[in-house]
């Protein structure tokens, strides 16, 4: 199987003593089942549901560049990828996360230094 990710918050590893959680597993982080202590029927509920994903989390969205959901983001660059605005390793992103079929898609050409305006 390949790596999971957390696409909704958890924690795990309750301490009894403290009567806290010492784990917290944010959305873009691997998980595992094991990570998270729980049995087959809860594992396959949280891919079932999408909380863990093998699709990998949009990096704008965890890192703070895109303000809006994970959703939100695909589909603002679905319109872009339409409008041949994405940079190949944009398309790549949107491909590799099964929002776009891996087909031809016009791709904006990203400007070195040397084409750059001066």
């Amino acid at each position: 199987m390949a790596d999971t990710v957390a696409w909704s918050n958890f924690q795990a590893n309750y301490d009894e003593e403290k009567r806290q959680f010492t784990k917290r597993i944010k959305p873009g982080d691997k998980v595992s089942q094991a990570d998270l202590g729980i049995e087959d029927e809860e594992w396959e509920a949280l891919l079932e549901s999408g909380a863990v994903r093998e699709q990998p989390y949009p990096e704008a969205v965890s890192e703070g560049g895109y303000p809006d959901s994970p959703n939100r983001y695909f589909l603002d660059q679905l319109q872009k990828a339409a409008e041949g605005q994405l940079s190949a390793d944009e398309v790549k992103e949107l491909q590799a996360s099964g929002a776009m079929p891996e087909a031809e898609v016009p791709v904006e050409e990203t400007k070195s230094a040397s084409t750059a305006k001066k």
